[in-house]
């Protein structure tokens, strides 16, 4: 099963209702970060969606959905599954403010069945705080299975899971 298969399987045992509809998908938390320690952390599923046109133009909207094989019982471990979906509009409000979370979905590998309108706001990233390097998220870690580029200022990180920090 290729990566995409297995999120869209994931995205669809969560019951989301349209696949069709994601324009993002994507593996995060603490794998898109490179410090994933095999067997012990969970699969951190984000994405973006469409909303159907009639939540955009009527009075409901679902700003997002979220989704987990723990459920609120238990805290997760290694076999579990988390899903955390955004509607585009909700997601560009977030990455508008300079939210680190949204701003991540610019800079993530795209497994979805549809990827040519989330290429189209790939192209106008640099409207987003962090490509214009706002003050506000001014770094980025990552662990060491993800070393930062060759063309950025990187320092050591001090925590032993972050290997490395890049000013944006």
């Amino acid at each position: 099963m290729t990566r995409s298969e297995q999120l869209l399987s994931a995205v669809h045992q969560a019951q989301f209702p349209d696949l069709y509809s994601l324009i993002n998908l994507f593996v995060g938390g603490s794998e898109l970060h490179g410090a994933k320690v095999k067997d012990t952390d969970d699969l951190d599923i984000y994405g973006v969606y469409l909303e159907p046109p009639e939540l955009v133009l009527g009075l409901d909207k679902q700003d997002f959905y979220v989704w987990s094989t723990a459920g609120n019982e238990r805290r997760n471990t290694a076999d579990d599954i988390d899903v955390c979906l955004y509607s585009l509009r909700k997601w560009a409000g977030l990455a508008a403010k300079g939210n680190p979370t949204a701003l991540h979905f610019l800079f993530s590998r795209n497994y979805t069945l549809k990827p040519e309108p989330w290429q189209q706001i790939l192209k106008s990233r640099d409207i987003f705080p962090l490509a214009a390097g706002s003050p506000s998220v001014p770094w980025v870690c990552g662990g060491s299975s993800s070393p930062p580029p060759r063309d950025w200022n990187w320092q050591k990180g001090s925590e032993a899971r972050v290997n490395w920090c890049a000013r944006v």
